[in-house]
């Protein structure tokens, strides 16, 4: 039970946090830590997936530009949230042929980057983003942005190649991730 409390303790638990402009001088820094992150990230979610008889994710060269992209404006303007979700599913239909698409964000500030498990069980632990884990997807897009200053942003898109579906989803209602 401590180590949930602590788990959720370093995780952002703002909602409703102010928006406030991208700061251009708030740039990703750490690319090798961040690709790490992003490689535990696929690696902890087909695990996961595999323990609960799904089958694993492919990495999308795509997703993952939309992904990263996502993750380093959401640390340029140190808000979480899904802005331009519409665009990045719509950008996923037109240009990769996906039929359904959902996200997963988070974001998490202590003295040095969190673990790829520790991400994931974040994730895991909320209803609404292991329902996005466990979807009926075959390709991923993981993007990690670090700022230097311990905070670490995340987004990983989940997207089905083949066969039409809703436009997306994203979690609603969870204060430590969305």
């Amino acid at each position: 039970m401590f180590r949930v409390a602590a788990l959720l303790g370093i995780v952002s638990l703002c909602s409703a946090c102010s928006s406030s402009p991208a700061d251009p001088n708030r740039k990703a820094v750490q690319p090798a830590v961040s690709a790490a992150l992003a490689a535990g990230i696929q690696k902890e979610a087909n695990a996961y997936r595999k323990s609960m008889g799904k089958s694993g994710l492919s990495r999308h060269a795509g997703l993952d530009q939309l992904a990263q992209r996502h993750s380093e404006d959401m640390l340029a303007r140190n808000k979480r949230d899904h802005n331009g979700f519409g665009y990045r599913s719509d950008e996923s239909a037109a240009r990769y042929g996906m039929g359904s698409v959902a996200e997963n964000v988070l974001d998490w500030h202590g003295k040095s980057a969190p673990s790829a498990s520790a991400m994931m069980r974040v994730w895991i632990d909320s209803s609404g983003h292991r329902k996005n884990l466990l979807g009926e997807w075959n390709a991923t897009g993981i993007g990690v942005a670090r700022d230097g200053k311990g905070g670490t942003w995340a987004t990983q898109i989940f997207a089905a190649k083949t066969g039409p579906g809703p436009r997306g989803s994203v979690p609603a209602g969870n204060p430590t991730a969305w």
